[in-house]
């Protein structure tokens, strides 16, 4: 019986020991997790010491105080499986650790370049990046996203296989934070790819860019004008010496379509895409870290740079079967792009917004634009657009209060699609509407 009660002492001490040492041991490793994969420069990496000579693709990233995600997009660029990579970043006059960063990320690694120059907007930060830009190919990445390893790698790849302008990938992903564990898919999170309560879920409006790109490894231009109102200039890489034989540049205002300018500019001069299916970009979305700020007024200077653009494409003087199909794709963009502009603003707004169009792009039909809006009004309440509302359900986690205010302010009614008396007293007044919207703002405003 002592000889029992001896074996069952040690066998409790053993399984005590070993229930301590597992416990050690997730602890220890979750930490060591934690460690990994936090964002920076580790102790144990090598510097790169010399820039590349000949770069394939130069990645230009605009910088307005993105200290919040900057690391983790240098991370996601030096660790490129394409080594031949030139790394330009634009400060645009950021007021946060950015600068920083920026100095410490380009010290370790040459191939990064920091240029710094006041608050020019977003545009004016990629034509400085574009002009300093030495690569093959170009490539453009904001500030608050990230790239698979092998992005440029495989696009690169693409485009030199087919001889090809442009090379364009049809994943992209939308980091979301913060969502509840059954959604990120429980524990172990298996789509929490970054470590730190994130998860990448497909570009919900991706759909039309999969279709036409399935089994593909190229496209002709006209083929790819089919769904270029879906496409991102930080999704393609395009060739360098097709952007600087035709002077195509970003235009430097203070507008939030610089980039589809820029992009309907590239495609059209475009003689085909390559296609890199499997290679993704992560889209974070997490703020204003792209220098392009917001504003809550209509901004005449959008409307000029869409229709400087508009005359363009009608003097090109291009009958082909490409060019037609990249200009009627714009003046469909055009639309959209009045109508997601229109309900961002208040009534009272709306009416100069109008009166702008009409003027600079009269041969836009703004009313129907609405019209064709309003067949979506349920989504568009909340979100603004059809052709937004998609990715903005995946970028933006709205509050009850936001969605309930965004709900009174932009349930249209079919008076929108005319001005009303509102709007015809002038674009002077800026009232919210009825008392429902602004109770709605009043607690919303309470709550924050």
């Amino acid at each position: 019986m002592k000889a029992v009660w001896e074996a069952v002492k040690f066998w409790r001490w053993r399984s005590g020991f070993v229930v301590a040492a597992a416990v050690l041991f997730l602890i220890l490793g979750g930490l060591a997790k934690m460690w990994l994969d936090t964002p920076g420069i580790r102790f144990y990496e090598a510097k790169i010491t010399e820039p590349a000579k000949a770069p394939k693709v130069s990645v230009v990233v605009p910088v307005y105080n993105a200290e919040k995600y900057l690391r983790r997009g240098l991370d996601s660029l030096r660790k490129q499986t394409l080594k031949e990579i030139e790394i330009i970043c634009v400060n645009d006059g950021s007021t946060d650790g950015s600068v920083a960063i920026l100095a410490e990320y380009a010290a370790h690694d040459r191939r990064i370049k920091v240029i710094t120059q006041e608050n020019r907007y977003i545009g004016a930060a990629r034509n400085r990046g574009l002009d300093a830009a030495r690569g093959e190919y170009v490539g453009f990445m904001d500030a608050d996203d990230t790239v698979s390893p092998n992005y440029y790698a495989d696009l690169y790849k693409a485009a030199k296989k087919h001889n090809a302008d442009m090379a364009v990938t049809p994943l992209v992903n939308v980091v979301k934070k913060d969502l509840p564990w059954w959604v990120r898919g429980g524990f172990p999170r298996w789509n929490d790819i970054f470590g730190d309560g994130t998860v990448a879920v497909p570009m919900s409006n991706r759909e039309k860019v999969r279709k036409l790109l399935a089994d593909k490894e190229a496209v002709g231009s006209a083929q790819l004008a089919e769904a270029a109102s879906y496409v991102y200039i930080w999704e393609v890489i395009y060739r360098r010496a097709m952007l600087k034989a035709h002077n195509i540049r970003f235009p430097e205002c203070r507008c939030m379509t610089e980039d589809g300018y820029f992009y309907y500019m590239a495609g059209f001069y475009a003689d085909k895409a390559a296609v890199a299916p499997d290679t993704a970009y992560y889209l974070y979305r997490a703020g204003a870290t792209t220098s392009q700020g917001q504003y809550k007024k209509p901004n005449r200077q959008e409307a000029e740079m869409l229709a400087e653009l508009a005359g363009f494409y009608n003097d090109s003087g291009r009958t082909d079967d490409s060019a037609q199909r990249w200009k009627k794709d714009f003046y469909a963009y055009l639309q959209l792009m009045f109508a997601y502009d229109y309900y961002k603003f208040l009534p009272a707004d709306r009416a100069l917004w109008r009166q702008w169009w009409h003027e600079l792009l009269p041969e836009v039909d703004v009313s129907q634009a609405v019209q064709e809006d309003e067949a979506d009004s349920g989504m568009r309440a909340v979100y603004g657009s059809p052709r937004r509302n998609a990715t903005d359900v995946a970028r933006l986690a709205m509050t009850k209060e936001e969605g309930a205010i965004d709900v009174a302010r932009l349930a249209m009614t079919k008076e929108d699609s005319v001005p009303t008396r509102e709007e015809k007293a002038g674009a002077g007044q800026h009232e919210t509407g009825s008392g429902a919207v602004q109770e709605l703002e009043r607690k919303a405003g309470a709550g924050r």
